[in-house]
């Protein structure tokens, strides 16, 4: 018999109220969740089955993970009536169906279920990931090397960490010259002091943009159609992410204050609609790339869900903006 399980030493009655009460108020939209979160699983399934025999395979699966991930953590914070915490995983999530749209398409501005994607495309779009990937592990490694005094490490452990670094940039340099030629020599190793910088100056994506400058993720977002989104939806949901002003935590009306509860789950319809919305999206898009025997799946689970999600009414709650 396995260890008992020790109950939390305090929880919130609040909580436990609303999440009795989401659960029974809108039981069509946790059913539709939780349908959804099935077939990431299923997804995720028969694509890490593949034989990976390229980069492109590599970083499909390692994405399909963490979207099934991301879409799990988001379902249990609802559940529990977490919402407004529930607005960092749909900060990821966004990010996320950014880099998919990207990995699987490029820079068009527009996709449907009938565009092509072309594994050869994909292939150089994924080096490009996994290499900055990469670079960002060896700037870590840099960091820690640099600061390892703090630790109390020894002489030999600093040793051994230097060569990993020497090894991990040269098996780069043999494996990725393209990629390593476009993003220039490691920042950490400049010969000047002052000119060294532990971070790449370019974004895995910004070099499928030629005749453009998208190098961050709001530049992403605009130039495949999610502008607005990244406007108001990505700026919101970073409001827990980054302190910025009072309006995520209280309102203000006259002289007086509302503080909003911990609690507060007037943002479970919103929440619902674009997380579950985001989250489908992606799975076709990876259906396609990767399995797409899976497509039917996908668009099966939409067609039952569809109903469910139409008795939503997501409309702005106050403390979103």
């Amino acid at each position: 018999m396995g260890a008992p399980i020790i109950p939390p030493p305090w929880r919130s009655p609040d909580a436990q109220a609303n999440a009795h009460g989401l659960q029974a108020n809108f039981a069509p939209a946790f059913w539709a969740i939780g349908e959804i979160d099935a077939l990431g699983h299923r997804l995720l399934t028969r694509i890490a089955a593949l034989t990976i025999n390229s980069i492109d395979r590599l970083v499909g699966v390692a994405i399909i993970r963490r979207l099934v991930t991301q879409f799990v953590g988001i379902r249990h914070l609802l559940e529990a009536s977490v919402v407004e915490q529930a607005k960092l995983g749909l900060r990821a999530q966004f990010e996320s169906m950014l880099a998919v749209r990207y990995l699987a398409f490029g820079g068009r501005h527009h996709v449907s279920v009938i565009t092509p994607t072309d594994a050869r495309r994909r292939e150089a779009r994924a080096r490009y990931f996994f290499v900055a990937a990469e670079r960002r592990d060896i700037y870590a490694r840099q960091v820690l090397l640099d600061n390892m005094w703090r630790f109390g490490s020894r002489p030999a452990e600093r040793r051994k960490l230097k060569r990993e670094i020497t090894k991990a940039i040269a098996d780069l340099d043999r494996h990725f010259p393209p990629q390593q030629a476009r993003f220039g020599p490691m920042g950490c190793l400049a010969k000047r002091k002052s000119q060294r910088r532990n971070f790449d100056a370019r974004t895995w994506f910004s070099f499928g943009f030629p005749r453009k400058k998208v190098n961050t993720i709001g530049a992403l977002a605009r130039t495949l159609g999610y502008g607005w989104e990244y406007a108001i939806l990505y700026a919101a949901f970073s409001g827990l992410t980054h302190p910025s002003g009072v309006k995520h935590d209280l309102k203000l009306e006259g002289t007086t204050a509302e503080v909003f509860h911990p609690y507060m789950a007037e943002a479970f319809e919103f929440l619902v609609f674009w997380s579950v919305s985001w989250q489908i999206q992606m799975c076709l898009w990876m259906a396609m790339a990767y399995d797409p025997a899976s497509v039917s799946d996908v668009q099966n689970v939409f067609t039952q869900t569809r109903a469910a999600m139409d008795t939503l009414n997501p409309q702005l709650p106050d403390g979103f903006m």
